[in-house]
């Protein structure tokens, strides 16, 4: 998730404001909105792929503490009438 959110942020923070225009009178820097939307789809592309990739990511196991006793169900009891 970190990964992803980082993705997003880097993508957004550079390729909003050049296709926004701001870089356009210092550097004559600027994206056809064609290609800004192109390149929004190859980041969200990315994201899910990124997140997708985490499947294959190992979790570590839970630690087992050796003080606790399992849980057994309830019994049901009959209603008092």
């Amino acid at each position: 998730m970190r990964q992803n959110l980082g993705w997003a942020i880097g993508y957004n923070s550079i390729a909003l404001p050049i296709a926004a225009g701001v870089f356009e009178p210092v550097f004559g820097l600027v994206l056809r909105p064609e290609i800004a939307a192109l390149s929004m789809s190859g980041s969200s592309l990315l994201v899910a792929v990124n997140a997708l990739l985490l499947k294959r990511l190992p979790l570590p196991e839970p630690p087992v503490e050796a003080d606790t006793v399992p849980a057994t169900p309830a019994r049901p009891t009959a209603p008092v009438h």
